[in-house]
């Protein structure tokens, strides 16, 4: 077979741009999960805010990142198991002072609770994305996980989101001296 070199380098071309773009495998991370991590893309899938839908928390992939599996087959209208991302707050991340003592308060305050998505906090519209990632919070009755969270002294907040609901447990933690706030010098800086 002879290819020329304008046919070889189209090839390339086209070999490389599927490698880029994301055609192959995903493959599974440090913690041998396989679940979409990828941030939101420009545009939501859902074209209006959708319903709350309750869900249990099947992995914890992150403390801002977990995978999610709907209780009732009407909520899974967007999936039966889907990734989501958690929005409005920040925690530790991986390679940060407090990120595996924020990670398993993570898992143990989700463990805990049957919880519900809440949608209408999102401001850029993005609710759920192509690859069908989520985005929201996670509520419960009675327990509201980024509350929980603030409250220990594990997340914060940007200065984007200075009115924003969570102000004063984040503010009360930070006065206590809670959790991160003392042992990791320029949290939430």
């Amino acid at each position: 077979m002879n290819i020329t070199p304008k046919a070889r380098v189209a090839i390339v071309v086209a070999l490389a741009t599927a490698l880029l773009t994301g055609c192959s495998a995903a493959a599974p991370d440090a913690s041998g999960s396989t679940a979409p991590t990828s941030a939101a893309s420009a545009t939501s899938v859902a074209q209006t805010r959708p319903e709350s839908r309750t869900v249990t928390v099947d992995e914890v992939l992150d403390p801002m990142t977990f995978v999610v599996t709907p209780t009732k087959t009407t909520d899974a209208l967007y999936g039966t198991k889907f990734t989501l991302h958690l929005v409005d707050f920040n925690t530790a991340v991986k390679g940060e002072c407090g990120y595996d003592e924020t990670l398993a308060l993570a898992k143990k305050t989700v463990s805990t609770h049957t919880w519900i998505i809440n949608y209408a906090v999102v401001k850029d519209g993005v609710w759920i994305d192509e690859k069908g990632d989520h985005y929201g919070m996670l509520d419960s009755s009675g327990a509201v996980y980024e509350q929980t969270m603030m409250k220990s002294g594990f997340a914060y907040l940007t200065a984007a989101n200075a009115d924003n609901y969570l102000l004063n447990p984040q503010r009360e933690a930070k006065n206590a001296g809670s959790g991160l706030w003392t042992t990791c010098p320029g949290f939430g800086a």
